[in-house]
């Protein structure tokens, strides 16, 4: 590990460039919101618009990357190692994640899950995985991209890299509904899967599609919040009933206990698999 005081340095470098892109990105997001509710658009297409809010982040990121070179780098080299079997075990894994907190949930009592009456308009529901796709990546290349990779850089220390990086995606969520002890360690949780996963595989095709299914399944399949944000269009009709272990009632899921084990279970997998295959120390890989 480098120079603490080095470290320090850069560690809040890396907070005040992701924050200060991240705050320009929302004010021209806010009057992106404003032109999208004046367009008074059918349930289910207003949502995919909102999802792809996220563009303006992403269009931050990338002129950033072309103003100033050293940095750009840390943002886009972990989508140029494309790896299919990482983005299909990244799917499957992110849709099984939320399937087994959801029936925990609907088991427990504290929700009610039931076919959506009426006819399906499909439309939506295709756009909305393009969305949800867009929205996710976007997230990965803010956390793991550019703030997990810069810190493991100008640290030396993945440890310190991963727990800081689920730390501050963590906290991004701070302004969501709800947002309380538990949704902290869930999502920091979280944040470790998709670090670890980062880590270990060289690419962020598999904490892409984890990250995308498990918004696209909580949110477009069975109706329920993602992060505190209600949904307003799904697959399923779900009718929620009360908080408990398995669910939140402001925030969701994601604001319950088990789906803190959950995450936690997948970073540990993820953690003793990466370890397995790749049987070599911290220090040993370089993304």
């Amino acid at each position: 590990m480098k120079n603490k005081r080095i470290i320090l340095e850069q560690s809040v470098l890396t907070v005040v460039i992701i924050y200060g892109l991240a705050a320009i990105a929302r004010i021209f997001r806010s009057y992106y919101f404003e032109f999208i509710a004046g367009l008074n658009l059918v349930p289910g297409i207003d949502r995919v618009f909102l999802y792809l809010g996220h563009i303006w982040f992403l269009l931050a990121f990338v002129f950033f990357s072309w103003a100033v070179k050293d940095e750009a780098k840390y943002f886009f080299s972990g989508l140029k190692k494309k790896n299919w079997m990482l983005a299909l075990l990244g799917a499957i894994s992110g849709f099984l994640m939320m399937v087994i907190c959801i029936t925990a949930a609907s088991v427990s009592g504290n929700i009610i899950v039931k076919p959506a009456s009426g006819p399906i308009d499909v439309l939506p529901f295709i756009l909305g995985a393009v969305a949800v796709f867009i929205q996710s990546t976007t997230e990965e290349i803010e956390s793991r991209g550019f703030i997990f990779s810069r810190l493991y850089d100008k640290s030396g220390s993945a440890p310190y890299a991963i727990i800081m990086s689920a730390l501050i995606f963590a906290a991004t969520h701070m302004s969501k509904p709800g947002f309380g002890l538990v949704p902290i360690l869930t999502i920091t949780a979280c944040g470790l899967v998709y670090a670890l996963s980062y880590y270990y595989f060289g690419s962020l095709w598999f904490a892409c599609f984890n990250h995308m299914m498990w918004n696209y399944t909580q949110d477009f399949l069975f109706g329920l919040p993602n992060s505190g944000t209600p949904s307003e269009f799904s697959l399923m009709n779900t009718t929620i009933r009360s908080s408990g272990f398995c669910y939140d009632e402001t925030f969701g899921i994601e604001g319950s206990w088990f789906s803190f084990i959950v995450m936690s279970a997948a970073a540990l997998i993820i953690f003793i698999v990466g370890r397995y295959c790749r049987n070599k120390k911290y220090t040993d890989f370089i993304i």
